[in-house]
């Protein structure tokens, strides 16, 4: 079966980390790093005499349905439980956002192929939906999940969306190409998330725009013996009490949401010493088991085209980079 190089995660970021005893393993980065020159887009806070709806569409003339108004996301909590072998998603997702303004409802995102807010054989189906811990009352339609708090949310405060949704992820066709955005099942027990441009919100409610940056944290579970790797730095990866190994990463750089992605089948995280040493920054790659970087020609030089680009463009703006090889996907991205 073919395997392609695929340039995990507007670079898959795996820098410092903490861990316990009973972690699997975790990866550290070298002690210099850069400050990233992208923040997240800054919520000017307005007064509105009474609460206002949120609405669909940040404001993109290009894609006017793109994006919801009222808020600013400030970070996504993604909890994924995958079985490869299934296919199938148990996930919970935790949006932490500051109200623009007074908000009576909002919009998040979110479009749900092949499933819905009902149970459906294939695709994601909504199971829960909460408000700062209530219960709140939504509609899903053309890819708007509208939302209305058991109680109005007042301009400048911060406030938390719980979302509970499980089955069987499926990418959509991209209307452009031959690939599909979203998340991807493979025959051969891998998954991965190709979402440029606007295929965030067909694998977790979001703010989906780039104008709407935002921290990161993925819990990813899966089976023992697979791996799940994501954006960001791997922080640990544990045994749970059933058996099923979780892998945490941690984005603290705010990104845009179609750069939020998973890779999860039987990888090796492989750090590359020589690439590293001629970047200055960590390189590291999620290759198929039992790999080296030296099986792929193409991978080696990688230290040194990530060097000649700094001294193009400047120093790498995040602390480290890496390329996944995945199967069933014929492109680079």
């Amino acid at each position: 079966m073919a395997r392609y190089l695929f340039p995990a995660f507007v670079p898959v970021i795996l820098a410092g980390s903490c861990s316990s005893d009973s972690d699997v393993g975790a990866e550290s980065s070298p002690a210099a790093t850069t400050t990233p020159s992208t923040t997240t887009r800054a919520a000017s806070v307005t007064s509105s005499a009474e609460p206002v709806a949120g609405g669909a569409g940040i404001g993109d003339r290009y894609h006017p349905g793109l994006g919801n108004k009222g808020y600013d996301v400030e970070h996504y909590l993604l909890e994924l439980d995958f079985d490869p072998v299934m296919d199938r998603l148990v996930a919970r997702a935790t949006i932490t956002a500051v109200a623009v303004d007074a908000l009576a409802s909002f919009n998040l995102d979110w479009e749900l192929p092949g499933g819905g807010v009902r149970p459906q054989a294939d695709g994601l189906t909504i199971d829960t939906l909460s408000v700062d811990g209530a219960g709140a009352a939504f509609t899903l339609a053309h890819e708007e999940l509208s939302i209305v708090p058991a109680d109005p949310i007042p301009a400048g405060a911060r406030f938390t969306v719980g979302i509970e949704y499980s089955g069987v992820p499926r990418p959509n066709p991209y209307p452009t190409s031959y690939f599909s955005q979203g998340w991807i099942n493979t025959e051969s027990n891998q998954a991965f998330v190709v979402a440029i441009p606007d295929g965030a919100h067909t694998w977790f409610p979001s703010n989906d725009h780039p104008l709407d940056k935002a921290t990161y944290e993925f819990r990813v579970t899966v089976p023992s013996g697979f791996t799940a790797a994501a954006n960001g730095t791997l922080i640990s990866s544990r045994l749970a009490p059933d058996g099923d190994i979780v892998w945490i990463w941690e984005m603290d750089d705010p990104m845009a949401t179609y750069l939020a992605t998973v890779v999860i089948g039987e990888f090796d995280v492989v750090v590359d010493d020589l690439a590293t040493a001629d970047a200055g920054v960590l390189i590291r790659h999620v290759l198929p088991r039992g790999a080296i970087p030296s099986d792929w020609p193409d991978l080696a030089g990688q230290g040194v085209m990530l060097a000649f680009l700094a001294e193009l463009f400047g120093p790498y703006p995040v602390n480290a980079y890496g390329i996944a090889i995945v199967d069933e996907f014929g492109a680079a991205l």
